[in-house]
């Protein structure tokens, strides 16, 4: 019996763009295995042959590293353990044929194996896919665009959003490239104000949750901590310049309070400190 590949994602260096690995999620008769492999020298599509995939799995199978690691054996995945069913009443559900410049958002190599991570992993994909599904209704040019989810059999295996790949920590560190602080800024507020419009609070802006577009505008990612207001928060503390004692989602949670003055030396710190200076209303 062949392996049939179901899904496929690259991940790249951001850089240099070269392909760092290669995840894959793919079936073997009615079981479902996961699969990371750095292979730089070969297309994605050679792993997409089952033929290919089958031949290279008896090398992996052998490997020292953990299941499901980067070289390591395939990973059995519980889809009912890590992912939500899909009802497509409430849900978007993704085209088959997503095409270029779409990321899916899915259960890491970590989460894996692990039954609490990958229970976490399941509410926390499905608050993500709730909101993401109010935004594609009412969306904002500064906040990702979502095309639905990823649906294996009855259950959602992930989200599929636009990809950007530089986040603001990234693009701070290309000193030859000027950014200009004030626009990022003026873009994530525009899109918190659209957020908290619609009555949510995104609860864990920070720059490594802002990705940066080929002309330098920014938009805001990940929302799987975002609640609607007054909700007590599933995960907190999430940014290391917000404070514990903070445990409903609201407004303050997406403007920073205080940030150490050795960290307003970056441009991307410097972004959350001029938030978090900014007056809601302005």
């Amino acid at each position: 019996m062949l392996p049939f590949v179901s899904w496929t994602a690259v991940n790249k260096d951001p850089t240099t763009k070269a392909i760092v690995d290669i995840c894959i999620i793919y079936e073997l008769g009615s079981d479902s295995y996961f699969l990371r492999v750095s292979e730089p020298d070969l297309d994605v599509n050679e792993w997409r042959k089952c033929k290919e995939l089958q031949k290279r799995l008896k090398d992996l199978m052998s490997a020292k590293a953990q299941p499901g690691h980067l070289n390591g054996p395939p990973a059995w995945v519980d889809l009912e353990q890590g992912c939500f069913k899909f009802d497509a009443t409430i849900f978007t559900r993704a085209p088959d044929t997503l095409g270029t410049n779409v990321y899916v958002k899915t259960l890491g190599p970590l989460q894996i194996g692990d039954p609490v991570m990958c229970k976490e992993h399941q509410q926390y994909l499905e608050s993500e896919a709730l909101v993401y599904e109010v935004l594609k209704n009412s969306p904002h040019v500064h906040i990702v665009k979502y095309y639905g989810c990823v649906v294996k059999g009855t259950q959602v295996v992930g989200l599929a959003i636009e990809e950007h790949e530089e986040d603001l920590t990234i693009r701070c560190k290309q000193t030859d490239r000027p950014l200009d602080i004030d626009q990022v800024v003026r873009d994530v507020r525009a899109a918190l104000k659209h957020l908290h419009g619609l009555g949510y609070c995104h609860n864990d802006v920070n720059p490594q949750n802002i990705v940066v577009s080929e002309d330098d505008r920014a938009v805001l990612i990940d929302f799987d901590a975002c609640l609607t207001e007054g909700l007590p928060l599933g995960k907190w503390p999430l940014a290391g310049y917000k404070g514990e004692e903070l445990t409903t989602s609201c407004k303050d949670n997406d403007w920073a309070k205080e940030c150490g003055g050795a960290h307003r030396a970056s441009k991307s710190a410097a972004v959350a400190w001029h938030l978090g200076t900014e007056a809601l209303n302005t």
